[in-house]
């Protein structure tokens, strides 16, 4: 064991690097104030035994130098405030996972990499990007995972390319522009998350890691995929969106293994293969392409379970296909101009999720096969052109969720009060004039918005609807609240009454917030409610 203070023979940089470390922790290259973290001697892990231990969000500013006598297999120490792993770590020889996330390392000291037991590593958001990784660390062999989410790392150390072991590596959220070739080396990995870096290409001998089943991609700078891609035949999970992908390679058709496949927010891109060539996918994203036409083989996906087609403005059309796919549980369809739907979508009986915002959809083009959807929890209706809740979703009595804004909807049926189970109701931007009291059945509901619409009144049977937690009415025409709201006092938390022409409450009583009004409401309501009998004007009192 090399002196404390040199870095022990790390070479120059590690040298200062140690130096560094120890000089920081007032909140410099540490990135942290450290004097926020409390005193370190009130907050060790001296004299804890066991198999594990634990001391996550203890404020800790470092750990105690008879680490080294710890015997545990595991130790947790993420979240707090340490800036220094000590060289004594090197003596811990049964450790075999190591977390540390969410703290301020800026560096690795050379005696972790004489912790041979150790099988997973977990570093996320430090300050990693201060010190280069000592070599020693490639002598992890037994090291199967390595998260280093969150860093700041420009690079990554060859060290990495050592670790025969790693099967699972996270160096997602950093600023990597490549991956450097010796990660070729690392033959037996099978996770690799990349994601949100500024990644442009992959290496091109990519096939080596022919063991891969998930690789995440997504937000990077990616404008094409290498050929070699193809040669992923485990792969089950990929995931390349928000990048700039213009073609896939034709080699893609060979990934047959894929069960979830995300091309999301690649704007340029207007071609995907057959789907017929991915026959187990279970998730499938394709929001924000550039599609003209959806293949009618998505019918032979038969497992899928989530298709998010979102905002394919040049997608115009739905395949009767669609109706295949017994196993759908959410389709996304927000987005894409649609003016009419097949008569199959009636067959999704296992549907829970359908989002057909944005579309411009009518009375007339909806099927009257969406009736069929009987398993249906939630229902995005809103921005089409709607002139009335149809009655195939006045059947939908499993709806928990009713999203009909920004259509043309007049009124409300009485048959509302159908959807019994309703805990979200949107009928926002549309004009209606007045609710029927059977909206007093709706017993479940929870949040209520009703803006930007022309109400004059709200029924006073709905003062029984304890559940209520949140009303939106803002922009309507309400010259009184019902004095019956009162009786909400104790549960309606958050009633939007702005911009109406509110004279009961008065408007200096409304200017103090839903509580006063209400608590204003249920003091007057004897009176209130007796001039209202009367036939007179409510009393501003």
């Amino acid at each position: 064991m090399g002196n404390k203070e040199s870095g022990e023979g790390g070479g120059d940089g590690e040298k200062k690097g140690k130096k560094g470390k120890k000089g920081d922790k007032g909140g410099g290259g540490g990135g942290g104030d450290a004097g926020a973290g409390g005193k370190p001697e009130k907050q060790n892990t001296s004299g804890i035994g066991g198999k594990e231990v634990i001391q996550t969000s203890k404020q800790l500013t470092e750990l105690p130098k008879n680490i080294g006598s710890l015997k545990c297999t595991k130790l947790d120490v993420s979240q707090n405030d340490i800036a220094e792993i000590p060289e004594e770590i090197g003596q811990m020889k049964s450790l075999e996972i190591l977390i540390m996330d969410d703290n301020r390392l800026n560096g690795l000291p050379p005696e972790l990499g004489n912790v041979s037991t150790l099988r997973e590593l977990h570093l996320a958001n430090n300050k990693l990007f201060f010190y280069p990784f000592p070599q020693s660390v490639s002598n992890l062999k037994n090291l199967h995972t390595l998260v280093l989410r969150g860093n700041q790392l420009p690079d990554l150390h060859e060290c990495l390319g050592g670790l025969s072991g790693l099967t699972y590596l996270d160096v997602s959220q950093n600023d990597l522009k490549v991956l450097p070739p010796y990660l070729l080396n690392l033959g037996g990995l099978k996770t690799l998350i990349a994601a949100k870096n500024k990644l442009g290409g992959l290496p091109q001998d990519v096939g080596k890691w022919s063991g891969m089943v998930h690789l995440d991609l997504s937000s990077n700078k990616f404008s094409k995929l290498p050929e070699a891609l193809g040669e992923l035949t485990a792969l089950t999970h990929l995931n390349v969106e928000y990048n700039g992908i213009r073609q896939l390679p034709a080699s893609f058709d060979q990934l047959h293994a894929l069960k979830i496949l995300i091309l999301s927010d690649n704007p340029a891109l207007n071609f995907i293969p057959e789907f017929s060539n991915y026959p187990g996918l279970v998730r499938l994203h394709i929001r924000n392409l550039q599609l003209p036409s959806l293949s009618p083989t998505i019918g032979i996906l038969n497992g899928l379970e989530e298709l998010e087609l979102r905002d394919n403005s040049n997608l115009k059309i739905i395949p009767q296909e669609i109706g295949q796919l017994a196993s759908l549980t959410r389709l996304d369809l927000y987005g894409n101009k649609l003016k009419n739907l097949p008569p199959t979508i009636g067959n999704l009986k296992n549907l829970k999720t359908l989002d057909l915002r944005q579309n411009c959809l009518s009375i007339e083009t909806l099927p009257a096969q969406l009736g069929n959807l009987i398993s249906i929890n939630k229902l995005y209706l809103a921005s089409n052109k709607l002139g009335n809740i149809p009655q195939e979703v006045i059947s939908m009595v499993s709806l928990k969720e009713l999203d009909m804004s920004n259509n043309e909807l007049h009124d409300v049926p009485e048959q509302i009060a159908q959807l019994s189970g309703l805990k979200r109701l949107n009928l926002s931007g549309n004009a209606l004039r007045k609710l029927p009291p059977a909206f007093s059945q709706l017993m479940q509901l929870e949040i209520l918005d009703l803006k930007y619409n022309e109400i004059a009144k709200l029924p006073e049977e709905m003062a029984i609807l304890t559940t209520l937690h949140k009303i939106d009415i803002s922009h309507n025409m309400l010259t009184e609240l019902p004095w019956e709201f009162g009786r909400l006092e104790n549960t309606l938390k958050n009633f939007d009454v702005q911009y109406n022409p509110l004279v009961v409450p008065p408007r200096p009583i409304v200017d103090l917030g839903t509580q006063a009004m209400l608590h204003w409401l249920s003091k007057n309501e004897e009176k209130g409610r007796a001039m209202r009998n009367k036939g007179g004007l409510n009393p501003i009192i």
